[in-house]
């Protein structure tokens, strides 16, 4: 199979400021402390009504199932109900591993795929995935416990968790100040934003919801609508974007993520670049997996 490559920028990752939030816990994300330091203390940031952040995106979304009407500028559709469908292992059949489907609520939660399991209930907070089949086995230990990638955990699980890490930014805080903000040097041009929603979203964010308090957003808001041309933007088949129902059914391999894309070929993303742009704010992900970033 012939896989397009999706090439995310790095470039200004060199002259990146240094986090002041404290490491996300490589055993459970849901234990990260914040600093005290003024950028994540205060901030006024909110998602559009009817939409929350979704970690896995890192931007906000609407309720499993729907998606966002520019026209009437609210969620709508059906919300979901019951488990995220078991993703097919067809589409990544030239894959040179056996597959097996799992659900996660967080980058160390992981269960086998079973549809009474509350990871795999269709939310925002939960994603369903393909992963080498051998980590099943290991994860009945778990028992959908928090997995220490740090002792006891084989490589192949610790890779599963790191393709997840790549993806994941728990506090929309941090998502605001990475993706919102000049801090990171990730702010986006005009230029850049090759497409994405209708209906306003592409203005200056002079009026819109992403004032930290301290500095202005960057010329569009990508946290707010995940828009196409922003680096928190993966181009997936569905969806698009910060709408989670996009990344359902991706495949996590040691070094890449596969995703189908939106004109249906398969989309090849490097772990480790996802790895190093989420570890300018999360430190510990650089360490824990040890990214070889510029």
């Amino acid at each position: 199979m012939y896989f397009s490559k999706f090439v995310m920028t790095l470039a200004s990752l060199a002259s990146m400021v240094s986090a002041t939030a404290m490491p996300q816990s490589p055993v459970d994300s849901g234990l990260d402390a914040r600093d005290a330091g003024a950028l994540f203390e205060r901030t006024s940031f909110k998602c559009p009504t009817g939409m929350s952040y979704c970690s896995w995106t890192k931007a906000c979304a609407c309720p499993a199932g729907q998606s966002w009407d520019s026209k009437k500028s609210c969620c709508s559709g059906t919300k979901k109900t019951g488990a995220w469908p078991k993703p097919s292992v067809s589409a990544y059949g030239s894959v040179d591993a056996k597959l097996g489907a799992f659900c996660a609520c967080s980058p160390y939660k992981i269960v086998a795929y079973n549809s009474a399991h509350s990871y795999c209930q269709a939310s925002i907070k939960n994603v369903v995935f393909l992963a080498p089949l051998e980590i099943a086995a290991e994860l009945k230990v778990y028992a959908g416990a928090a997995i220490n990638v740090n002792a006891g955990c084989s490589v192949s699980l610790k890779n599963t968790c790191g393709g997840l890490a790549g993806l994941y930014l728990e506090s929309a805080v941090d998502a605001v100040a990475l993706f919102n903000t000049n801090t990171y040097g990730l702010s986006v041009s005009a230029g850049g934003v090759v497409g994405g929603i209708v209906g306003g979203v592409l203005n200056t964010v002079s009026g819109l919801t992403c004032w930290l308090g301290l500095t202005k957003c960057a010329t569009y808001d990508c946290v707010s609508y995940c828009t196409k041309g922003c680096q928190n933007h993966i181009d997936v088949k569905g969806s698009i974007g910060g709408y989670l129902n996009g990344l359902i059914g991706f495949c996590v391999l040691p070094d890449v993520l596969l995703l189908v894309g939106s004109a249906g070929s398969i989309i090849n993303v490097a772990v480790e670049h996802l790895q190093c742009l989420v570890g300018n704010i999360i430190k510990s992900i650089l360490s824990t997996f040890d990214c070889g970033c510029n």
